[in-house]
């Protein structure tokens, strides 16, 4: 809480923008970079959901409540109920690939339709 005394200043507040399309439910499309629990095997995946409210406050620190998980698939094709873990998250940014992956969005899988809200995904540079 500040003080009537102190000044804020406004370019040391991080803002993120919540984009309509990329919500869902209490959670947000991030890319993330993951590490399989069990091999230790990274990926990176631009269909990463975590909490709306960490991406909102930019916290990297993430409990296992506060994302959907996704699976390692080296450790998937062995039957291994190990999970992966987020390393590192950011907001997404235009891709070259305009093609929606609908086998690894969970938000398609849960049975609900990702609609685009034109090609905007953040900051376009």
């Amino acid at each position: 809480m500040y003080s009537e005394s102190q000044s804020i200043n406004l370019d040391e507040i991080p803002i993120n923008e919540v984009i309509c399309h990329l919500q869902w439910n209490k959670y947000y499309r991030v890319f993330g970079r993951w590490k399989c629990s069990n091999c230790g095997k990274p990926w990176h995946s631009a269909y990463t959901w975590i909490s709306l409210q960490k991406f909102i406050v930019l916290d990297q620190k993430l409990n296992f409540d506060e994302y959907c998980m996704q699976k390692c698939k080296k450790c998937e094709e062995k039957e291994c109920d190990d999970k992966g873990i987020i390393l590192f998250y950011k907001s997404l940014d235009k891709g070259d690939s305009s093609v929606h992956k609908r086998r690894l969005c969970a938000k398609c899988l849960s049975g609900e339709e990702c609609i685009q809200s034109g090609d905007y995904l953040g900051k376009k540079k």
